[in-house]
């Protein structure tokens, strides 16, 4: 199956832009209004994978952003492009922390996404980051079975 016609390829696309739509609203108000998804986009997706991706991220939010300060040695979530880190977010929230997708899977829709949304360095820099993500988890996964 194409990714353009892939529901669950087509749920991130619109999880990324209603993120991305709503970064720009300091209101919380008007912020809690957008907390659902809109049925009406043009495209088909999987709506329910976006309803429970898109508030896990929104209720996650910190614990993500802890995730990618620890990975990212160079650039931290105030510094980091806006589309980046929404990227980086729905990834990390989808792969590492309910483990909807396996993360290996998560990360490769994320680089996918970062091409489309991206500039020219978003696609490596989103799996670098992503791929530090993956490293620390595993690290953890380790030290709990040791435990």
């Amino acid at each position: 199956m194409s990714k353009e016609k892939d529901p669950r390829h087509n749920a991130r696309i619109v999880i990324l832009k209603k993120l991305y739509a709503r970064s720009f609203y300091e209101d919380a108000e008007i912020k809690n209004k957008n907390a659902i998804i809109d049925p009406e986009y043009k495209i088909e997706y999987d709506k329910k994978l976006a309803q429970k991706i898109f508030r896990g991220v929104l209720k996650n939010e910190s614990k993500i952003d802890e995730i990618l300060n620890q990975a990212s040695i160079t650039w931290k979530t105030l510094t980091m492009n806006r589309v980046d880190l929404l990227i980086l977010r729905i990834a990390v929230y989808e792969g590492f922390l309910s483990k909807i997708t396996p993360p290996k899977v998560a990360i490769n829709e994320a680089v996918e996404l970062a091409k489309k949304f991206g500039g020219n360095t978003s696609p490596k820099f989103v799996n670098g980051v992503l791929g530090a993500v993956h490293k620390i988890c595993i690290k953890e996964d380790q030290k709990g079975d040791d435990e």
